[in-house]
């Protein structure tokens, strides 16, 4: 099965700081963010985050064929132009990586009553769960604000 055969080129490998009353996960042996997702999350998620970069890149190339100037100031210093607008278009498609990290890692809790799975960051805490669910990223339903 080629889920079991996945395997991250690259992993969070920070150490989760702060105390266990909030940490729940930290006695159980999950000390660094890398443990918090399984092999097949973290390639999905490097995948995700990959594509921004590429995304960008396609965003400036076609701002520049649309007319907008490419003058490569980036949106930090008051940047207008193609490469600035690349940019926040990156801005919002890595908040959408965020919400698949929140949605797609090891700790997801499945709320019967709404059947569909719960993020993992409902509060300024990360409770131990001895099961998961797992939604497909690509059938997530995004609520985006504009």
């Amino acid at each position: 099965m080629a889920a079991r055969k996945a395997r991250p080129e690259w992993k969070p490998e920070l150490t989760i700081s702060g105390s266990t009353q909030y940490l729940g996960v930290k006695p159980y042996g999950m000390e660094r963010f890398d443990q918090l997702f399984t092999p097949r999350q973290l390639v999905a998620l490097s995948t995700f985050s990959d594509l921004v970069g590429e995304a960008i890149k396609c965003v400036v190339r076609d701002a520049v064929d649309s007319g907008l100037l490419d003058n490569s100031k980036p949106i930090c210093e008051g940047g207008m132009e193609a490469l600035a607008y690349a940019e926040a278009v990156g801005i919002y498609l890595g908040l959408g990586v965020s919400k698949i990290a929140d949605s797609g890692n090891a700790l997801v809790s499945w709320k019967a009553s709404m059947n569909q799975p719960i993020h993992l960051f409902t509060r300024q805490a990360i409770p131990m769960m001895w099961d998961y669910a797992e939604p497909s990223v690509f059938r997530m339903r995004w609520v985006i604000p504009l």
